[in-house]
């Protein structure tokens, strides 16, 4: 599975795009307003202020900061999938040194948002599809 992420996502869609040629450092900030607090409704706390990250940080730096959890945005062509991308290859290198890590998977929203199934469903589908991995373990997976 490892292998088949690589293979796909970095070797044949990273490496292959103009990040190989001309790597724009992106400016990476904070939106805390973003995403709609949880625990808002019980703890009353002032809104967080949108930060920039010093320059230069990586995204899997601030993925690890904030708690493995992300929702990247911005407009279109401004290398959302690109960083997703190089997240990935990250999270990729450090399961293929500890098999006790995640092991990331990229799927991809707009095959979901032509007919919006049910999530469960649709990534058991996808897994099954895309990574061939035998529907049982997918089901078991998610």
């Amino acid at each position: 599975m490892l292998q088949k992420v690589r293979n796909f996502w970095i070797e044949g869609v990273l490496e292959q795009s103009m990040y190989a040629v001309a790597r724009l450092e992106l400016g990476l900030a904070t939106r805390p307003d973003a995403v709609k607090n949880v625990w808002e409704d019980v703890v009353q706390r002032p809104e967080p202020m949108p930060q920039r990250l010093p320059f230069g940080t990586c995204i899997s730096t601030a993925f690890g900061k904030f708690g493995n959890s992300l929702l990247i945005l911005g407009e279109p062509g401004t290398g959302k999938t690109t960083l997703l991308l190089e997240l990935t290859k990250a999270l990729l290198a450090q399961a293929e040194h500890d098999p006790n890590r995640h092991l990331p998977v990229v799927f991809n929203l707009s095959s979901w948002a032509a007919q919006q199934p049910p999530l469960a469903a649709w990534l058991v589908d996808e897994l099954s599809k895309r990574y061939l991995v035998p529907r049982k373990h997918a089901e078991t997976w998610v």
